[in-house]
């Protein structure tokens, strides 16, 4: 894996990825929608729900 100034490292619980600099805007909106299901499954998950059923449901 190469890593170049100007790159993202993006990393979570299940890995890491390296994003080049030239394609961060490409990414920004599918990085959106994955920050607003986390943001639905937290809600849901604060009233009740598993994270499982939560995950199933905005994932």
């Amino acid at each position: 894996m190469e890593i170049r100034p100007g790159d993202y490292l993006i990393a979570d619980i299940n890995g890491v990825v390296v994003l080049p600099s030239e394609l961060a805007e490409k990414a920004l909106p599918l990085m959106q929608k994955q920050v607003e299901a986390d943001e639905k499954m937290a809600v849901e998950i604060k009233k009740g729900m598993s994270f499982v059923e939560a995950s199933k449901k905005f994932r």
